[in-house]
């Protein structure tokens, strides 16, 4: 404890359930220190870029010094490479989204069908609501919601009261069992490089299943819980075993994204991303491509899967991105739990494998555990 008297308690990992979880640890009282591995601004897999071209429909890299030519924009493109939508069922998060809505960093996304390529490669056009009530509707709440102007916009403001707590470019290593100067136990957390990164009388691991066993020896219960782990339409998911996709999207029909051209991105299924995941990522995106572009079996009289999704014939994209890789994207086995927590050890476990692999289920594992933790110090 410090001299202050405040409780201090780590949380590892600042994706969406590590934020809100230190959101919930500092409203309470609790001094916080969240630790994450990424360089780029905090968020995890709620992640956007952007694509310049020029008049050409080329791609214009950033400046790498002050003195290279500045050439002219045209145009930038927007991606979501990582969440593509989430719901607001829970209260909790949907007074958080209400709120953001109102802030104009969230904004609903109504897109025009969303679909299932079925087995045979055939695209399924059925409405989300179809024979359903009015009120049966409602009480789903099956409104998709999407950050504005980018997936990412919703982070700085739910990062606002833990911003000044976050480490970036710091991977935690290991996390050791102490002896605190009051003779009881705290938990000791170091860096890759062997760096002392502090003691905290809790912590909170929010990172990705296979990445929390690494973290977990010295808490058995809960490693072996995360061991147990491991588009006519402008969306679709994709149930076609032959195709490398799972998902497609129309980027651009969501709200506020920029540029006037057809953006789509493409989603590996979890079975062929294992297989090429470390393959050229140049490449991997090429295939993804091919694997919208066309079927195995297109003939003359098979309409290939991006013609049929569009509803006319498409030619060769004008801008194909790189494959960027999430090697945690889609939890294998989520456990039913919200959050997991160790009240002998103090020590607990949230993120979107842990009650539910969706943005909504990141924040209320986060939230809850953040919740329960700050009411048991």
């Amino acid at each position: 404890m410090q001299a202050g008297g405040k409780r201090r308690v780590a949380v590892v990992g600042a994706g969406v359930s590590g934020l809100a979880c230190a959101r919930a640890l500092v409203s309470a009282g609790l001094e916080v220190r969240l630790f994450d591995k990424g360089q780029r601004a905090p968020g995890g897999r709620v992640h956007s870029r952007s694509v310049r071209l020029d008049a050409q429909d080329q791609v214009v890299p950033h400046r790498s010094s002050p003195h290279e030519e500045k050439k002219a924009v045209a145009e930038v493109l927007s991606f979501d490479d990582g969440a593509q939508y989430f719901t607001a069922r829970a209260p909790e998060f949907r007074a958080f989204v209400e709120e953001c809505v109102a802030r104009g960093c969230v904004r609903e996304w109504a897109p025009l069908r969303v679909a299932v390529i079925d087995r045979e490669g055939e695209v399924v056009l059925k409405p989300d609501d179809e024979g359903k009530k009015k009120e049966e509707k409602e009480a789903e709440n099956n409104a998709r919601y999407v950050g504005s102007p980018t997936m990412q916009a919703f982070i700085p403001f739910l990062a606002q009261p833990v911003a000044h707590t976050i480490q970036q470019s710091v991977r935690v290593a290991d996390i050791q069992r102490r002896e605190g100067g009051d003779g009881g136990e705290r938990w000791g957390l170091v860096g890759e490089k062997g760096e002392d990164l502090g003691d905290f009388e809790a912590v909170v691991v929010g990172v990705p299943a296979p990445q929390a066993v690494d973290l977990l020896r010295a808490a058995p219960n809960l490693r072996a819980k995360a061991a147990s782990e491991s588009l006519q339409f402008d969306g679709a998911f994709v149930n076609d075993k032959a195709s490398p996709l799972s998902w497609i999207a129309r980027n651009s029909s969501k709200p506020d994204r920029v540029g006037h051209k057809e953006c789509w991105v493409l989603h590996g299924s979890a079975e062929w991303s294992t297989q090429h995941l470390e393959d050229d990522p140049q490449s991997v995106a090429r295939a993804l491509v091919d694997g919208f572009k066309r079927d195995e079996d297109d003939d003359a009289d098979h309409q290939p899967m991006m013609d049929r999704v569009v509803g006319g014939a498409v030619g060769e994209p004008s801008y194909v991105g790189t494959a960027f890789r999430w090697r945690f994207a889609i939890p294998a086995n989520p456990l039913p739990e919200r959050f997991v927590y160790d009240d002998a050890l103090r020590i607990g476990l949230c993120g979107d494998w842990v009650g539910g692999p969706r943005v909504e289920g990141a924040f209320m594992s986060g939230h809850l555990l953040g919740k329960h933790l700050s009411a048991s110090l």
